[in-house]
């Protein structure tokens, strides 16, 4: 039978050691500029009523690549579409298949909602990205991690 913890018999607890033998350690944080990362851009808007165009977006992302030192080598847009789902857009599907092939070290968006309306699209497409090695950053939130995915 297992051993109950007591006010008299502490619970100990495992110590654990990083980084963990064969595992490398994977670091989502980055200086302030890295003139040597290659950017892919992402801009959507969904219609001619929204107050941001896709061309507003590219511009947008292009100073604050340019402020980071962010060597812009794609670009990739969808125009008219709505961000409610993530299929049928091309030019995210572009973006996806540009990770693939390391065509850019990391992707910048104006914001998440650029991404995808859908808070489990916007998680997919996040894992797909971590699991490449790509970070996502955005203007608005900075560079994105879990806490920017998986909030209530």
């Amino acid at each position: 039978m297992g051993h109950l913890a007591t006010p008299t018999a502490p619970l100990i607890r495992p110590e654990i050691r990083l980084p963990l033998p064969g595992l490398v350690p994977f670091s989502l944080s980055f200086p302030e500029t890295r003139p040597d990362l290659r950017a892919g851009i992402y801009a959507r808007h969904s219609t001619d009523k929204q107050e941001t165009s896709t061309q507003d977006q590219i511009r947008r992302c292009r100073e604050f690549c340019q402020r980071k030192g962010y060597d812009i080598v794609e670009i990739y847009h969808d125009e008219a579409i709505s961000g409610s789902h993530i299929e049928n857009r091309p030019g995210i599907s572009a973006l996806l298949i540009g990770a693939l092939n390391d065509r850019f070290d990391l992707v910048v968006a104006e914001d998440l909602s650029r991404i995808s309306r859908d808070q489990a699209d916007t998680a997919n497409f996040f894992k797909k990205m971590l699991f490449l090695g790509v970070p996502v950053e955005t203007v608005s939130e900075g560079l994105i991690n879990e806490l920017h995915i998986y909030r209530p």
